[in-house]
Parts: C-alpha cells; sequence; structure tokens
C-alpha cells in the first residue's frame, strides 16, 4: 500500500482509526448495528462511498457529511435483498423516502431513506454494472473515487485527495456536478487539471484496484490483504475519465511485485 504524507497519515491515525474500531468511525454516525451492516454488505456485495468515506479518510475536516451512498449491483439485490435492507434501515429509525429517485448515470434505482433523529440520509442505489466499475467508470472526479467494502476502506488516488488536498474533474458535465466542484472547493479542494498530475504514479497506466498505490484501511476481522476480487480490475485514467481494461499489458507502476 501507498505512504501517504506523515502529517496526513498522522491524522488519519488520529481520527478515523482511533476509536476501538475503524468501522464505527464511518459508518457509526448512520448506524448504532454496524456489524448487521457490514454483513448485508458482504452478502449483497455492496461498496460505499461518497462524500462520507471521503470525510472519514481525512480525518477530522470542518465540513460534516450527512448521507451515505450504498452502491449494489441489481443482479445482487434484487427483491429479497431490498426487503433486507428495508428492514435493516427501518430498524435504525430510517423511513423510505416515498418517491424513488431516478439516477440517470448508468443506475436503475435509487432508494432514499431518512432517518430525522440523526438527521442523516442512506441511499441504497441499484447500478447495472458491478458498484466498483460504476465508480471507475461513472464518478466526476478522483477526490470521490474513495470506496468502503464489509472489509475495509479504499482510496484510489490518497496522495493527490489526502495528502495535497486536490481534485482532479474529468468528467464534471451536468449541473449537479459542476455545483458539487464549487462545495468541495468551499471543503477545502483545490481544482487541478489532468495536465497538472499526469506524470504523477497515480496517474500512469494501468492501475490497478488494490495496487502498491492505493491507500487501505482494514476493517476488524478483516484480512490484512487486499479482497483478491479487485486484484484482476485494471484500469487507466485518461483526460476525460477512466476506462476498465482486460488485463495489464505493459509495467504495472502500482504493482505489488
Amino acid at each position: 500500500m501507498v505512504n501517504i504524507g506523515n502529517v496526513v497519515e498522522e491524522e488519519v491515525q488520529r481520527t478515523f482509526l482511533s476509536g476501538p474500531r475503524p468501522e464505527d468511525q464511518l459508518f457509526g454516525k448512520f448506524f448504532a448495528n454496524v456489524d448487521k451492516c457490514r454483513l448485508l454488505m458482504k452478502e449483497k456485495q455492496v461498496l460505499a462511498s461518497g462524500s462520507a468515506v471521503l470525510h472519514a479518510l481525512q480525518g477530522s475536516p470542518s465540513w460534516v457529511p450527512s448521507d451515505l451512498d450504498l452502491f449494489v449491483s441489481s443482479s445482487s439485490l434484487g427483491e429479497l435483498g431490498l426487503l433486507e435492507w428495508h428492514e435493516y434501515l427501518r430498524s435504525e429509525g430510517y423511513s423510505l423516502v416515498p418517491a424513488t429517485v431516478k439516477r440517470s448515470y448508468s443506475a436503475t434505482n435509487c432508494f432514499e431513506y431518512k432517518n430525522t433523529s440523526r438527521c442523516t440520509k442512506v441511499q441504497l442505489i441499484s447500478v447495472l454494472r458491478e458498484p466498483l466499475k460504476h465508480i471507475l467508470v461513472t464518478f466526476w472526479c478522483t477526490h470521490v473515487m474513495n470506496f468502503a467494502t464489509w472489509e475495509g476502506v479504499y482510496s484510489l488516488f490518497p496522495v493527490t485527495t489526502l495528502e495535497k488536498g486536490q481534485m482532479v474533474v474529468l468528467s464534471a458535465d451536468s449541473q449537479e456536478e459542476l455545483m458539487a466542484v464549487d462545495k468541495y472547493v468551499e471543503r477545502g479542494f483545490t481544482r487541478a487539471s489532468y495536465g497538472d498530475v499526469k506524470v504523477l504514479d497515480e496517474f500512469l497506466c494501468p492501475r490497478r484496484v488494490g495496487d502498491d498505490l492505493t491507500y487501505r484501511v482494514p476493517f476488524s476481522g478483516a484480512a490484512t490483504e487486499v479482497d483478491p476480487k479487485f486484484g484482476s480490475m485494471f484500469f487507466e485514467v485518461r483526460k476525460h475519465g477512466i476506462k476498465l481494461i482486460r488485463r495489464c499489458v505493459t509495467s504495472d507502476p502500482g504493482s505489488d511485485s
């Protein structure tokens, strides 16, 4: 795994890893029964992403997230899986917002739940492909390309995101995405162009999820090694987005070897 700057590493250790369990630092704001959440994530291959994961990795930024995005493939979720998540979220004090939001970026549905006592929101987002592939291909900027599985948290661009506080906008086209750029500038991020970072190791091709350039924080009871299902997921960072590739055809700058 990558070594980020000492100051950033110490801040992550002090805040994100300071509690009894790192998963509680991420999910505890949203759920009382974090273990049940992790179990459902494991069974249905759900990934958490968005501002909540970024906030946890940053340590103690001044801004506080109020929503958690959970991504699951529509084939893995099914009606039974949706019912299980609904029952769990209801037990955690969440209510389903009646009008289901239709998503536009390769997603089928977004089920939004709100907990008024916690002032939090959870979105269960059903996508057409594997959740990690969805994140890589559709997310608009590198600083939000962090995710949590049941077994740990990953940051794909930790030096740029956590050490330098930069966001490399790859495909901010919609009004919502353009507004998000301004939001993260207000949260302390600086905007960088692809040309500014393309010579950095994080942006050299090809990359692999879980390579030596990935920053990972394992959850309790999980293996110290990267989940093996990520080992064959290679990608290239391009000026206008990320492209998935089937296999590594040149030397991997983030190779474990």
